[in-house]
């Protein structure tokens, strides 16, 4: 069995392309073999970085997490910065906290934006909105409108 490890717990440890290697060689020791890259902005610059410690790792970043504003409005840099360190999924890593807070403007902007469940590919990347948030919101829709556990799960995943 493959296993992979987000970042974001070792985010303090991940700031620099040193501590980034450094963090990806110890977990590649310890057996992990995937990485999900949480904790740090991705940009051009940290493109370049991911590309160069998954080759020397040979740890792929198999998802990484993204601010919802950078995935709607720049998706198309996003995702040619992902495929300079080959990674083919996108994830929002949580909601803005108006829409925490906002109970309305969190499920208008979850269904607006599909995140009724959100999973969608563009040109070959995966977009994932991943995000205890929106599990919590499309249980509870799920289960209000009268759907079983069994459904639920069919129905998500």
């Amino acid at each position: 069995m493959k296993a992979g490890l987000n970042l974001y717990s070792l985010r303090t440890f991940i700031k620099t392309e040193d501590g980034l290697l450094q963090t990806a060689q110890r977990l590649k020791a310890m057996g992990y073999d995937y990485l999900q890259f949480s904790g740090v902005q991705i940009n051009a610059e940290w493109a370049e970085i991911l590309a160069r410690v998954c080759e020397q790792t040979q740890m792929p970043v198999y998802l990484t997490h993204n601010p919802l504003d950078r995935v709607i409005n720049d998706t198309e840099k996003l995702m040619e910065e992902h495929a300079k360190f080959g990674c083919k999924n996108i994830g929002i890593g949580g909601l803005p906290n108006p829409m925490v807070v906002d109970e309305k403007l969190c499920k208008e902007t979850y269904k607006s934006a599909k995140f009724y469940i959100y999973f969608e590919t563009v040109d070959g990347v995966d977009i994932i909105y991943q995000n205890g948030a929106s599990h919590v919101l499309s249980f509870v829709e799920f289960f209000n409108s009268g759907w079983n556990n069994n459904q639920v799960h069919k129905k998500i995943w």
